[in-house]
């Protein structure tokens, strides 16, 4: 039997966003990085408009800019994923590419972008 697949870099974005997503600690994180600009943005603004002729606007425009804050907050929480693992897999070429694991009756084979190793059943009885 044997597996082939390739591996791409939006695999492992995809990979970690998903894990990202179901770890409770981040939907925390999600909400403050989302939540604390257009708070502050209007706090400001009240601020503000005790001073300024054109108060409303003021108010208008942070209310503006936080919505369009809170809206892209998922989009660029995945673009910085997208950049983390832009960098990893330049550090280690390995990561990506096609991938090839063999079963035969007396050894698995695995084949990668760099390297081709072949393991004895013996060998993975004994980590295991």
């Amino acid at each position: 039997m044997r597996i082939d697949t390739k591996i791409t870099h939006d695999n492992y974005v995809d990979f970690n966003v998903y894990h990202a997503t179901r770890v409770p600690g981040y939907w925390r994180t999600v909400a403050i990085m989302a939540f604390t600009l257009p708070l502050a943005l209007v706090a400001i603004a009240f601020v503000v408009m005790d001073h300024v002729s054109n108060n409303w606007a003021w108010l208008l425009f942070a209310g503006v800019i936080g919505s369009y804050w809170i809206v892209t907050t998922p989009r660029r929480f995945r673009n910085s994923v997208r950049k983390h693992v832009r960098k990893l897999t330049a550090s280690y070429s390995d990561f990506v590419g096609e991938f090839s694991l063999g079963f035969h009756p007396d050894v698995i084979e695995f084949s990668g972008p760099d390297s081709d190793v072949d393991y004895s059943y013996e060998d993975v009885k004994k980590v295991v």
